[in-house]
């Protein structure tokens, strides 16, 4: 059963990825494992936003997040071009190395940049 979009938006400031953490912290499942791996890698990719997106602080994150029955989908989207992020092509990008790795599925969409990636709980 899909539940509705939870969206949120930061400035893009180094403080953007904590705050992020505890807005999913406070509306994500109960179980640690899964909550702590949707934190990691959602903390990865507002940190990349914030990081390489080229945004000015005037700028802002997006963040949705959508719990479906099993599995937590989260989107961060940011005005930055995206330019070399794409699954199977991320020699540079140790985060999404890690969003890899850990994910179950993830991606990209562009126009705004959209990195994506989805968890089962």
């Amino acid at each position: 059963m899909e539940r509705s979009i939870r969206r949120v938006r930061f400035p893009m400031t180094t403080a953007a990825p904590r705050r992020a953490r505890a807005w999913a912290s406070g509306i994500l499942p109960a179980d640690e494992r899964h909550r702590y791996i949707v934190l990691l890698l959602l903390s990865e990719l507002v940190t990349n936003s914030v990081r390489h997106s080229g945004a000015s602080p005037n700028d802002q994150v997006e963040i949705d997040l959508r719990e479906e029955e099993h599995t937590v989908h989260i989107e961060v989207r940011d005005p930055g071009p995206g330019v070399g992020i794409a699954p199977g092509e991320i020699p540079g990008h140790s985060g999404l190395r890690i969003v890899e790795a850990v994910s179950e599925r993830w991606g990209v969409r562009h126009d705004p940049t959209t990195v994506w990636f989805e968890v089962a709980g």
